[in-house]
């Protein structure tokens, strides 16, 4: 919610990058809303597993090549699956870490997902 102050942005346009791995086995990056609180299970079953968690910071940084708070689903070292939340389509724009702490990109959600190659989903907790 910084981020969002600190830019003038409204809070419900800002998102944030998770890195998760599903089943201890697959990387997945993730695109929610800073305020919004990830569904694990829900991000697990896009890919047919049976549980989600979060990647530890220094692995993180190791797979994407990105500092945490700085991790961008664009340009990523490694390539891995990436999910944006679908809250972001009713959006005009969406704010995005672009790969370095208080460096951000501000982008359509649909050129967001052409970009990343991402797929939308619902993975937010209710």
């Amino acid at each position: 919610m910084q981020a969002a102050t600190a830019m003038g942005e409204d809070p419900a346009c800002v998102f944030k990058t998770l890195m998760v791995r599903v089943d201890r086995e697959k990387p997945v990056c993730l695109i929610v809303p800073a305020a919004g609180k990830v569904n694990l299970k829900a991000v697990a079953a896009l890919f047919d597993g049976r549980n989600a968690r979060m990647i530890p910071a220094e692995e993180a940084e190791a797979l994407t090549g990105f500092q945490v708070g700085g991790i961008s689903p664009f340009g990523q070292r490694t390539s891995v699956p990436i999910v944006i939340d679908e809250t972001a389509s009713g959006k005009e724009h969406i704010d995005i870490n672009a790969g370095e702490r208080g460096l951000v990109v501000k982008i359509t959600p649909e050129d967001a997902r052409v970009a990343a190659n991402a797929i939308l989903a619902p993975i937010l907790s209710s």
